[in-house]
């Protein structure tokens, strides 16, 4: 099927505006760029103000069916629709606030269209400024926008719903996944932090030892397969092993002995912000020829008192985070870092090994599940990645 393409700008109409700070005890609901959340493309967090507390980009009044299209960073996609909870809200002039003739343009389907890499790409090249690139209102309603009659827009909205709604559940399920091992731990054990002192040895008694990592110039970009690379430290920050996070180490640089990840090991954030100092991940499973940054350390158990499993999930809970946070130090203005000597001072509790192994096992089990969780949303994923990219090429 053949579809003409018409700007957008002819398929919607203009939305009022208000000046808040008019009606200065007038609360309100405002929808400023941060509200959007870009993953889920949905309105997530609204603040509630009144006019005098109004920034002067507070200004459109969107209604239900509108869709929201950020103007700045496009290539963020912060694109998200109206839902009938936000209907009257204020938006930010950051936005441009499309809303469809419904005798011209479905919303869903325009929701589509504008989260699609066709429309991404036309607003990143159309965009300006190094530092913030931006795009107006101008550009986004002149973009070209693929229009089948309306039952079609219809068939190819409902298509990529089911296909985004099997993506979204499986995101779900891999969320709801990832706090279970540290609920299993506290199922089985408790607040360790209220535990027998009887039970808390020091960290130094139970490793063989905590190697460091080194800090070679590297270029800025990922190792290939095939070659020797360095963690950066949101390989261990983000809540979970990120092999993927990592520098390529130059040629001709030989990598270090003796500091290669390796399956099993357990490595902690020794220098960052407070907030992540102490932040550690179980690796359970790596690719071949990755090393660790001088920012990161290992700690290696001694495995007849301590299952690795079982020191890497207690560690990573609140108290103990805290108490790694506050170990760290630094000279004023530099970055708070924790030492081998502080860390070997941290409180841990040794539990049975017994104990520590059924719950290693819990722990694996759902590590599995993870796994199987995330294989199928990348599943998910190419599949709506396929239908949107057949969508509006007349293909679906």
């Amino acid at each position: 099927m053949n579809v003409r393409s018409v700007p957008i700008g002819e398929l919607t109409t203009s939305v009022s505006t208000w000046n808040p700070v008019q009606n200065p005890e007038k609360l309100f609901r405002y929808i400023d760029l941060s509200a959007v959340d870009q993953g889920i493309k949905s309105i997530a967090n609204a603040s509630v103000i009144k006019g005098r507390d109004a920034p002067s980009r507070a200004r459109q009044i969107v209604a239900f069916g509108d869709i929201l299209v950020s103007t700045v960073r496009p290539n963020l996609n912060g694109v998200a629709p109206v839902s009938e909870e936000y209907d009257g809200a204020t938006a930010s002039t950051g936005f441009c606030v499309l809303r469809p003739n419904p005798d011209k343009l479905l919303s869903n389907y325009l929701m589509h269209w504008v989260r699609s890499p066709q429309f991404v790409g036309s607003m990143i090249r159309e965009a300006t400024g190094a530092s913030y690139p931006a795009v107006s209102d101008r550009i986004v309603k002149n973009s070209l926008i693929p229009l089948p009659p309306l039952p079609e827009q219809q068939r190819i909205a409902a298509i990529l719903d089911k296909a985004d709604g099997l993506r979204r559940k499986r995101k779900h399920a891999i969320e709801l996944l990832d706090g279970l091992t540290q609920s299993i731990f506290l199922e089985m054990f408790g607040d360790l932090a209220q535990a027998d002192d009887r039970l808390l040895r020091n960290l130094g008694d139970l490793v063989v030892k905590i190697d460091s990592g080194w800090s070679p110039s590297c270029d800025e970009r990922p190792a290939s397969e095939h070659e020797d690379g360095v963690l950066k430290l949101s390989a261990v920050t983000a809540g979970g092993y990120r092999p993927s996070e990592n520098k390529a180490l130059p040629s001709g640089v030989a990598s270090k002995h003796g500091i290669e990840v390796k399956k099993g090991d357990v490595l902690l954030c020794r220098k960052n912000t407070k907030n992540l100092v102490g932040a550690s991940v179980y690796v359970w499973e790596t690719r071949p020829r990755l090393h660790m940054s001088d920012l990161i350390f290992r700690l290696v158990p001694d495995e007849s008192a301590l299952d690795p499993i079982f020191l890497q999930t207690q560690i990573s809970l609140p108290t103990l985070r805290h108490k790694i946070s506050e170990m760290s130090g630094g000279a004023a203005g530099s970055m708070p870092n924790v030492s081998k000597s502080k860390l070997r001072d941290l409180p841990i509790v040794v539990l049975s090994l017994e104990r520590q192994k059924r719950f290693a096992t819990a722990a694996r089990k759902n590590h599995a599940a993870q796994t199987a969780a995330l294989r199928a949303f990348t599943s998910a994923e190419r599949l709506f990645s396929s239908f949107q990219s057949r969508a509006f090429s007349g293909q679906l």
